[in-house]
């Protein structure tokens, strides 16, 4: 789903939920009639901030939009940080224009979020990750919480994923590697979690980047966030005509070894996105790793 059917899906599903909304569109028969096709109804409502909206209209609109698009969504995170949102951020974040929900310029809020949540005090926060003062299950719903907000991962794939940072590092460090960054924490990830194999969901991330610049490469594009939304069909390798948009595809999967040109009738269309291409090329590769 692109921006736009992004913004109308979720400004209807928040005037649906809202009772401050509401009224605000129903006829004289009593009838909402709240039009999601009308881009300045959509406006209205977006340009709420998500604190106007009681939590659960917000949240449940928010996993309205994130079942839609099978993507990620964290009730602690949106519970908690509501009041920092906005509605620009989150649409950007479902039709996969960003990796983050928020930005934090220093780790004061973040530590706020680990005081309240825990009952720990911020002198407390100085002790290293392996200390009870922040029970471990907690931490890491926490943790999680916090990469779905930034898209900064931190959590190791296995039975323990902080363990590594037992001995190593600090709450704090913790809070500063999801605000300004913490090379401590940066070098550890590096030393640590690099001699372990690749999981399937980090060798299908590598793999949904190789194939953006390979495809990028064969039709002469610079590889950026507007390339993804370029239709592919208006696509074509360089010295050929535009009928031969499906030629750089075919080339592309000469160097991934992953097959989707028998499929491209079915699940593409003229309104199809790199995005989608890419979407469809990992879909053939996960199949691949079962």
């Amino acid at each position: 789903m692109n921006k736009k059917e992004i913004s109308a899906l979720l400004a209807q599903e928040l005037v649906s939920r809202s009772p401050k909304l509401k009224p605000l569109y129903v006829n004289q028969d009593g009838v909402v009639v709240f039009d999601p096709k009308d881009n300045v109804q959509v406006a209205e409502v977006l340009m709420k901030a998500p604190v106007f909206f009681r939590p659960a209209v917000f949240r449940g609109a928010v996993k309205a939009i994130a079942r839609q698009t099978n993507q990620k969504y964290c009730h602690l995170a949106l519970e908690y940080f509501q009041k920092n949102l906005n509605f620009q951020s989150i649409v950007k974040f479902y039709a996969g224009e960003s990796l983050k929900l928020l930005v934090f310029d220093d780790s004061y809020e973040i530590k706020k979020f680990f005081i309240k949540k825990s009952g720990c005090t911020m002198k407390n926060l100085s002790q290293k990750v392996s200390s009870p003062v922040i029970p471990r299950t907690l931490l890491i719903d926490m943790v999680e919480a916090l990469e779905f907000l930034t898209g900064r991962p931190l959590l190791s794939h296995d039975n323990q994923p902080l363990a590594y940072l037992d001995s190593e590092a600090t709450f704090a460090d913790i809070a500063e590697y999801f605000s300004a960054g913490s090379e401590k924490i940066s070098d550890v990830r590096a030393r640590i979690l690099k001699a372990l194999p690749p999981t399937n969901e980090q060798k299908l991330e590598r793999f949904r980047t190789l194939a953006a610049v390979i495809y990028a490469q064969q039709v002469g594009e610079k590889m950026d966030e507007d390339f993804l939304q370029k239709k592919i069909k208006q696509l074509h390798p360089v010295g050929f005509g535009e009928k031969e948009w499906d030629l750089a595809i075919a080339w592309t999967e000469d160097e991934l070894e992953v097959q989707v040109f028998h499929r491209l009738s079915t699940e593409i269309s003229d309104d199809s996105t790199v995005r989608d291409l890419l979407d469809l090329f990992c879909k053939s590769y996960e199949q691949k790793l079962k």
